[in-house]
């Protein structure tokens, strides 16, 4: 099975720490392949390593942000913020409940911000 692997030359802010941190994205155009666990345990295997993880939940439906234990209609700052530049990332970042893994939690506002932030 071929695999596209993208890399981005363009560095986010590294708010868990001061070295350089390498940037993993679990990305398919199709549901239901498992895109959400693989994200959430793959977040969790790294943190439990002993390496901080940041895990950003781009997905309106917020199924990171749940299946973290988080209700995405309760937290304050989302992913949404970061996009419309209300706030940072290490302002969006809160814990998860796993020692060494942070969330930027997403929410439903997230479907409507393409049309708002073009």
């Amino acid at each position: 099975m071929a695999q596209d692997i993208a890399t981005s030359t363009t560095p986010l802010p590294n708010i868990l720490g001061s070295s350089p941190l390498p940037i993993l994205a679990v990305v398919n155009q199709k549901g239901g392949v498992g895109k959400t666990t693989t994200a959430i345990n793959l977040s969790a295997a790294v943190a439990e390593l002993g390496h901080p993880v940041l895990l950003i939940d781009l997905d309106p439906q917020a199924n990171s942000t749940s299946g973290l234990g988080l209700n995405p209609a309760r937290a304050r700052l989302t992913i949404y913020h970061v996009l419309a530049g209300e706030c940072t990332l290490s302002e969006a970042a809160v814990p998860s409940g796993a020692p060494g893994l942070q969330l930027v939690p997403s929410h439903v506002d997230l479907a409507g911000a393409e049309v708002e932030l073009a």
